[in-house]
C-alpha cells in the first residue's frame, strides 16, 4: 500500500501550521480570537491564550526539530505524541463547537486538527512498530 504523505513531510505541515498560529495568538490573541468569534478582554485571559501560543510553537517546534531524524523509533514516538495531541485537540475543539461558543471558522479549525489527527494516527499504524526490547 502507497503512503499518500511520508512522516517527514506531515512532520513538516504540523510544524508550519503549528508555529504560524503559535506566533499569532502570541502576538494578537484578541484579533485571531474574534475571528472564530470570541472576544478576550482580560489580561488574564489574554496571558493564557499567549502561553498557549507558546505551546503550540513548542509542539511545531518538536516536529520540525525530529524531521530529519534517522532513528525509526524516536519518529514513532514523535507521531504518537503528536497524533495524541491533534485527537485531544480535535475533541476539545468539537465539544467547544458543540456548545455553539464559536462561529463557522471554529468548525474549519476543528477539522484541520481532525485531519492531522487522521493523518498522523494513519502513519503510526502503518509504521512498523520500532520499539526496543
Amino acid at each position: 500500500m502507497k503512503k499518500l504523505l511520508s512522516i517527514h513531510d506531515l512532520l513538516i505541515i504540523h510544524a508550519i501550521l503549528e508555529i504560524t498560529f503559535g506566533l499569532m495568538i502570541i502576538f494578537a490573541p484578541e484579533t485571531l480570537l474574534i475571528l472564530v468569534g470570541s472576544t478576550l478582554t482580560e489580561p488574564e485571559g489574554i496571558l493564557f491564550a499567549r502561553l498557549f501560543g507558546v505551546a503550540a510553537m513548542c509542539i511545531g517546534l518538536t516536529g520540525w526539530l525530529f524531521r530529519n531524524t534517522n532513528s525509526a523509533e524516536v519518529k514513532h514516538k514523535i507521531v504518537g505524541i503528536l497524533q495524541m495531541f491533534q485527537i485531544l485537540m480535535t475533541v476539545m475543539l468539537v465539544v467547544n463547537q458543540l456548545y455553539g461558543t464559536r462561529n463557522s471558522w471554529g468548525w474549519l479549525i476543528a477539522a484541520m486538527h481532525g485531519i492531522i489527527a487522521i493523518a498522523f494516527t494513519s502513519l503510526y499504524f502503518l509504521e512498523p512498530n520500532h520499539r526496543t526490547k
